[in-house]
């Protein structure tokens, strides 16, 4: 019998490498990877001369906004987003009302995301946790991680993070020691909460409150010293600056065991954009002048950022305009551009092509035990694809996003990329193809490799 997909004559770039091979694929599985013209009959082929062939891309920090604020994006609308992006695994932040810090909110939110996902998805715990039995059954229902912030939450969102935010010092040790033993890695947005302060009141006069790298690097360092001592694996979130950057690496250097990301906007806008559109351009921490985007790219090509991750964060429009900078609320519609920005930048010579994929597709999943089920193009693996023209053009922007949030993105007005996304494949299931979407939810809840999650009843 034959195979049910033949994928021919493409550039396959996968685990830093690439070279022409040929696929098959059998449901929803890989099941031979070989030279040019090796693979047998296929009920369908797709021919991918002239184009790579990529693993889907693996979001490892990503908002919606269901249940509590569905107007903004839900699983549906945002992860058909994802898939109009390369991205075929999202990983959810328990950001929500009620917030994802206890079993039973989220098995409820596995259930709504089985109902609406269009690409497979993991789910964060709250990080702010009790306690070792509180983080062990946060590990068993099937967390792919915790979340820790290390400031105090926005003014009227103190429900949202219910059980993820610590801000003193011996706080934040309770949470690294208690979440230690279940060996998943505890993500930490990491700002100095009394900095914060500090500077956001120095600043109360003026339209843009500063929120300094400093806030950010010494954060890093205190987590980095209780990571070292309770044996934490930590993971520092958007990484903005040079001095977070050194940060993380004195952190290794004094024995803790943290990696980093950073987000395309970091990477391609700089502050002089919260100018030119005030609210528009708002996320946390803030778009840096545009000397960090230089260490921040060295970061990547170096290792001290193990990923780039997208910080999808939906807001509507009618919520950033005309708000003042201080008041309005902070993310952009990110998860679309992820993928094509690191293409771009391989297409332009700032990163190798065989690392730019990487740094979304095996490196997340590797780092949150999903590979190699996720992150790579190899036998036995999900036949999670996609299939991407570098010699076409992508015009992000307003008109074209499909996020529920697209209004927000004015950022990416007259942005153009080189390369474009043909077709994303989720389990052998088209879900995106020259920009049509499908209609039917199909993707599933995935859990770290070696944890068997405890059953939805």
């Amino acid at each position: 019998m034959g195979l049910d997909i033949r994928i021919v004559g493409g550039l396959v770039v996968t685990d830093g490498t690439a070279e022409y091979r040929d696929l098959g694929i059998e449901g929803e599985t890989i099941v031979e990877v070989g030279p040019p013209g090796s693979i047998g009959t296929a009920a369908e082929e797709i021919g991918a001369a002239g184009r790579y062939v990529l693993p889907g891309a693996v979001d490892a920090h990503f908002h919606c906004r269901a249940p509590s604020h569905p107007e903004r994006g839900d699983f549906g609308s945002e992860t058909r987003a994802a898939a109009a992006g390369g991205v075929t695994t999202v990983l959810e932040m328990p950001v929500s009302d009620p917030a994802c810090s206890d079993p039973k909110v989220f098995l409820a939110r596995r259930q709504l995301g089985e109902r609406q996902c269009l690409v497979d998805f993991g789910l964060y715990a709250g990080g702010a946790v009790r306690d070792r039995d509180h983080a062990q059954s946060m590990a068993e229902v099937g967390a792919v991680a915790f979340k820790l912030f290390t400031h105090a939450p926005p003014s009227g969102r103190a429900r949202e993070f219910e059980g993820l935010w610590a801000t003193d010092e011996a706080s934040i040790y309770r949470a690294l020691e208690a979440v230690a033993p279940t060996g998943l890695v505890c993500t930490v947005h990491a700002e100095n909460n009394s900095l914060m302060q500090m500077f956001t009141s120095l600043a109360a006069d003026k339209d843009v409150p500063p929120r300094p790298p400093v806030i950010e690097s010494v954060a890093i360092a205190i987590v980095g010293g209780m990571a070292a001592a309770t044996g934490a694996s930590v993971h520092i979130a958007h990484v903005t600056s040079k001095p977070a950057l050194n940060a993380i690496r004195g952190a290794r250097a004094a024995g803790a065991s943290m990696t980093g990301e950073t987000c395309p906007q970091y990477l391609v806008f700089d502050d002089a954009q919260i100018t030119r559109l005030g609210s528009f351009a708002k996320v946390a921490p803030p778009l840096r002048p545009a000397i960090h985007q230089q260490a921040l790219w060295g970061g990547l090509l170096d290792g001290t950022l193990a990923i780039v991750a997208s910080d999808h964060a939906p807001f509507l429009p009618g919520e950033k305009a005309d708000v003042d900078y201080a008041l309005a609320p902070q993310g952009l519609p990110t998860v679309e551009t992820m993928l094509p920005i690191l293409m771009d930048a391989a297409a332009r010579g700032i990163l190798p092509l065989a690392k730019a994929a990487e740094l979304v597709t095996a490196a997340p999943a590797r780092l949150f035990s999903l590979y190699p089920r996720k992150g790579t193009i190899s036998p036995g693996t999900d036949a999670d694809i996609v299939v991407f023209d570098p010699h076409g053009v992508l015009l992000p922007g307003v008109s074209s996003l499909v996020s529920r949030a697209a209004g927000s993105g004015r950022i990416f007005d007259g942005m153009k990329l080189r390369g474009r996304i043909e077709r994303t494949i989720v389990r052998g299931r088209t879900v995106f193809r020259d920009g049509v979407l499908a209609d039917e939810a199909n993707g599933q809840f995935v859990s770290p490799d070696g944890i068997v999650a405890r059953a939805v009843t």
